[in-house]
């Protein structure tokens, strides 16, 4: 008989674990579907919502299931554990897949915050060209629309990188005026294609509202045609006023007469001066200054300056004096006239703020120029003035700033000459530095870079003056600079026959010791310097090889100079100097006669140059080779004239509607014996142009006039002078400064631009050049 207890065990029930398995893994494909489903918008998030609860309801049977030890065997608890072990890995793996889920939501939250916060419009356009993304941005200007991007690249855009060939700019940039929500704005994009995962080509685009730009942009354009209309109808009537005064100064005039056209002609200038300043800061603001290189002299260029500025000086009772260092070489390439204008304004200042004492400016190099490299050039103008303080130092640059800023201030002025003179300066790829403080004076220096070259090189130039074409401002390109810069030539430097000499200074002022010491260190020469009283009092046992006395008092000079002679209480081993100089003020010439009888053999005229002085030096009987050389009052050379052939006066056609104007010109050039037609309208111009009668050699045309231009004018008689086989020169005669006016009338085929008001002067003396370059 069979035992019961000893029955065959029935196989277990696998049935439970592989419902839970099956539970499990749908609750897990639901959940993970359900995470998938909510990174998208709209429906999805509900169907991953209802795909979880239903994870949730699984994972929960499943989870019953297998909390219910009837249905696990007890056979197997090694089963269980790894049950659970393997859903607590899958409850990790849920929980960071919803962190990751949170962090992309968090993302594109923070990306799409971004770019709803930017102020461009940015764009994702899809295959089509629909608008698949637009930020906020898009929504201020425009309406959501099917018909996709409002930023076509059509005809009335325009391509702002067409025809530029810089590397890197593949993009192009476009930019149109688009009509919006707000009204007509400008706007200014890029395309650029977009990586994706879906098919087709996709876009993005990013547009800037460039409005405000453009308006400022045209308003510095009206405020340059406003200055530009401005200084024309300003320098109409000063043309009128200053000439007139000149005029009127020719004239036999009464001391009070005189004096009341020199004022009235001086009031003229300085406005004409302040008219320049205005509309030399609007082109430099408006990018439109150009510079035009060419060699020049800077020591020449220098001591004009301090020619023309001595006078001013000199009626204030204030000494100038200039000096040009040893290694400044002969030519610079650079802006004579930039760097003259910024030279006049700081030479100018200084005299305007100097009560007393001196000013003196010097030439030199900051280190001894290199081959093949460029000079650095430092102009410095030195005063004795009541000094700047520091904290002004940076203020005094900026437009309309000046140091005294008082009420009560003594000098008159705008304060734009310093910002106008540094804006220039760095232009030039160069500064303007400043030195100084109360009490002690100040220093302007300007600091240049220039290629260089000196007289005695070969590969000088022609004439030492080879002009650069006229180009936008900026420096000047590397091989212009290397190939332009040459060594310095074999030949001595000045003064070099002097050295070891020893010169005497009798009451110089405080500039010309200043200068004299500097030149006298270049040369190697020992330089004393003593006032009347010091020279009679220590000067006995002084031998000097030159003798320089300031001053135009010829009884000093002869009481100076007997101290050398034996017979005229002097020792017999003291020898009278070889040179003999007397440094007088242009005023004082009338006392030369006298001083070459007491003894004086050479003189020189404030501010002297340092060739002037050079040879001054080098008069002696041993050197009088360089007698020729000496300044003296010699008598004008007369020009031979054929009297069988007298010299033709030409005939000028003068076309001007201002009748003021007209009147001054007309008269000016009348005096200088020309034969004057004068017309004040174009219509009239042309019909005596037409006349048979009429045989014109040059025409002096306006530009501005009523009833036809200055260039449509110049077309009309270019045409009729193609007609009759002729060529008669025409000048543009205008008040319009602007550089773009000028560029213009060159370009059109002017002979000469001259400029409202002109110096009567400078007016015949350019009539005449045109008439004799153009025979």
């Amino acid at each position: 008989m069979s035992n019961p207890e000893h029955h065959t065990p029935r196989p277990p029930d696998h049935k439970p674990a592989m419902m839970r398995s099956a539970l499990f893994s749908i609750g897990f494909l639901l959940l993970g579907g359900g995470a998938f489903a909510i990174t998208f918008e709209g429906a999805w998030i509900w169907i991953g919502a209802l795909l979880w609860g239903m994870a949730g309801i699984a994972l929960a049977a499943a989870v019953s299931l297998s909390g219910n030890k009837s249905s696990t065997p007890p056979s197997r608890p090694s089963h269980d554990q790894g049950l659970r072990s393997q859903i607590k890995r899958l409850d990790h793996a849920c929980e960071q897949l919803q962190d990751e889920n949170w962090e992309l939501r968090e993302a594109e939250h923070k990306y799409k915050t971004l770019l709803n916060r930017q102020g461009d419009i940015i764009l994702h356009l899809g295959p089509n060209g629909t608008v698949d993304f637009a930020n906020d941005s898009f929504a201020r200007f425009f309406e959501p629309s099917d018909e996709g991007s409002p930023f076509r690249p059509d005809e009335s855009a325009i391509n702002l990188f067409q025809g530029d060939d810089r590397p890197g700019c593949l993009d192009p940039l476009w930019e149109k005026l688009i009509e919006t929500r707000e009204g007509p704005r400008w706007f200014r994009w890029t395309e650029t294609m977009m990586r994706s995962t879906q098919k087709g080509e996709r876009r993005l685009v990013i547009a800037r509202d460039v409005t405000a730009y453009k308006q400022m942009e045209a308003a510095s354009e009206a405020k340059s045609r406003f200055l530009a209309t401005i200084s024309h109808e300003m320098r109409t009537p000063l043309n009128g006023i200053i000439g007139m005064a000149t005029l009127l100064e020719s004239t036999t005039l009464t001391a009070e007469q005189a004096s009341y056209s020199q004022a009235l002609r001086q009031s003229g200038t300085a406005l004409l001066a302040l008219v320049n300043d205005v509309l030399d800061l609007s082109r430099i603001e408006a990018n439109k200054m150009t510079l035009s290189h060419e060699w020049t002299s800077p020591a020449r260029l220098m001591e004009d300056v301090v020619e023309l500025l001595a006078p001013d000086a000199q009626e204030k009772g204030l000494s100038v004096a200039s000096w040009v260092g040893q290694s400044v070489p002969d030519k610079l390439l650079i802006d004579p006239v930039r760097v003259r204008q910024i030279l006049v304004n700081l030479v100018g200042n200084a005299i305007k703020f100097t009560p007393e004492g001196a000013i003196n400016l010097s030439l030199d190099c900051e280190t001894p120029p290199v081959e093949g490299e460029v000079a650095t050039i430092l102009l410095s103008v030195r005063d004795t003035g009541p000094g700047i303080s520091e904290d002004m130092h940076a203020r005094l640059f900026e437009e309309f700033e000046q140091a005294d800023t008082a009420r009560t201030r003594r000098h008159e002025g705008t304060g734009l000459g310093l910002a106008i003179s540094q804006r220039l300066a760095r232009m030039m790829q160069g500064d303007i530095l400043l030195s100084s403080k109360l009490g002690k004076g100040s220093t302007f220096t300007l600091k240049l870079d220039a290629s260089w070259l000196n007289e005695g090189d070969e590969d000088q130039p022609v004439g030492g003056g080879a002009e650069i074409a006229s180009r936008p401002s900026g420096p000047v390109s590397a091989s212009q600079k290397i190939g332009a810069s040459q060594k310095i030539g074999a030949s001595q430097k000045i003064g070099a026959e002097l050295a070891g000499d020893r010169l005497v200074g009798i009451d110089l002022t405080q500039a010309d010791q200043r200068a004299l010491h500097a030149y006298c260190k270049d040369w190697d020469i020992a330089f004393h310097s003593f006032s009347l009283d010091e020279w009679q009092q220590q000067g006995d046992d002084i031998l000097p090889d030159h003798l320089l006395i300031n001053g135009a008092d010829p009884n000093k000079a002869e009481r100076i100079i007997a101290a050398f002679h034996p017979l005229q209480g002097g020792k017999l081993t003291r020898p009278v100097p070889r040179s003999r100089v007397i440094l007088l003020e242009p005023s004082e010439r009338r006392v030369i006669p006298q001083m070459r009888e007491g003894g004086i053999n050479a003189y020189l005229v404030k501010p002297v140059r340092q060739a002037s002085l050079h040879l001054a030096l080098l008069g002696h009987p041993a050197a009088a080779e360089n007698k020729d050389h000496f300044e003296s009052e010699s008598p004008s050379v007369i020009e031979p004239v054929s009297l069988a052939e007298p010299q033709k006066q030409p005939h000028v056609l003068l076309v001007e509607d201002n009748e003021i104007n007209a009147l001054l010109a007309h008269t000016i050039l009348t005096k200088e014996g020309m034969q004057v037609g004068l017309a004040k309208s174009g219509t009239e111009a042309l019909a005596l142009y037409d006349g048979d009668t009429m045989a014109f050699d040059l025409a002096l045309i306006d530009l501005h006039m009523p009833d036809m231009d200055g260039m449509t004018l110049f077309d009309a008689m270019k045409e009729r002078d193609q007609q009759h086989g002729r060529r008669i020169p025409k000048i543009a005669f205008t008040a319009d400064a602007l550089q773009e006016t000028q560029d213009a009338c060159q370009r059109h085929g002017f002979d000469a631009f001259i400029v409202k008001p002109s110096e009567p002067d400078l007016l015949v003396s350019r009539i005449r050049e045109v008439l004799e370059l153009t025979k």
